[in-house]
């Protein structure tokens, strides 16, 4: 099984010269905590969560329509193409982290996004032990908490 066959084709993206404010809005009206930076010809040029909107506005002291979504974006992104396989996809979560993978063509267009919850309805659904065993391997690597260095204890 390919990301394609579970990946979300229809997402809510913002640009780079987009408000934090204006991102916010979008990501309430959406119900989601995470949008892609699209820019020219829909090129993937970074992702915004919830909390890094959160943290620029507090680190900059200024209010989120003056600051732009390039300020709190993360980039380069880790992306994968739709002919990924689930398993090699939830390699790459599991190594960086990732609640979200962005899934582009070979131009780097957005075509889709692939989350965590859509490969643990496809592991329910599936009903096949041996992917439910690889998600919930991930899964466990993805929300592990990082270890805080000797000298921030």
């Amino acid at each position: 099984m390919q990301v394609a066959s579970l990946m979300t084709r229809e997402v809510a993206t913002c640009r780079p010269e987009t408000t934090l404010a204006a991102a916010a809005v979008t990501m309430r009206e959406k119900g989601v905590g995470f949008l892609p930076v699209v820019g020219g010809n829909q090129r993937l040029e970074g992702v915004l969560t919830d909390r890094d909107a959160l943290m620029a506005v507090v680190a900059a002291g200024k209010a989120p329509m003056a600051l732009p979504v390039s300020l709190a974006m993360r980039s380069p992104v880790t992306t994968c193409a739709s002919d990924l396989g689930l398993d090699a996809a939830l390699q790459l979560l599991a190594q960086a982290r990732l609640h979200r993978l962005p899934v582009t063509d070979e131009a780097g267009r957005l075509v889709g996004v692939i989350s965590i919850d859509d490969l643990a309805r496809a592991a329910e659904r599936k009903g096949d032990p041996a992917f439910q065993q690889t998600v919930a391997l991930a899964l466990s690597a993805i929300v592990r908490r990082r270890s805080v260095p000797d000298d921030e204890d």
